[in-house]
């Protein structure tokens, strides 16, 4: 996993965000990924059998995930801020991955 591989992701999730019709698609996208992240982490009695690190964000995915959920709270897609109160919540929760790193 490389910086440069991020990078292109944000670009391409950025850019179908733009647009109202892949605003949504976006943004339950991101949040699949944080559920996923949190229904694995250690201390949850459903995750038995699943390998928690398999399912972790890396430094780079953490700062990708977050500056797109920023844009969403800010409403810098075409100033929806329909998408602000969910982002806040998921927000708080990929800075929260963000402390495993040194």
């Amino acid at each position: 996993e490389r910086a440069e591989d991020w990078s292109i992701i944000k670009r391409l999730l950025d850019l179908a965000a733009q647009d109202s019709s892949g605003r949504g698609f976006v943004f339950d996208g991101i949040a699949s990924v944080i559920d996923s992240i949190d229904y694995t982490l250690p201390g949850t009695e459903e995750c038995i059998g699943i390998d928690s690190n398999e399912l972790q964000l890396s430094q780079c995915g953490v700062e990708v995930i977050a500056s797109l959920l920023l844009r969403y709270r800010d409403g810098s897609y075409e100033g929806d801020l329909s998408f602000r109160v969910p982002a806040m919540s998921y927000i708080t929760k990929v800075y929260s991955y963000s402390q495993h790193f040194g």
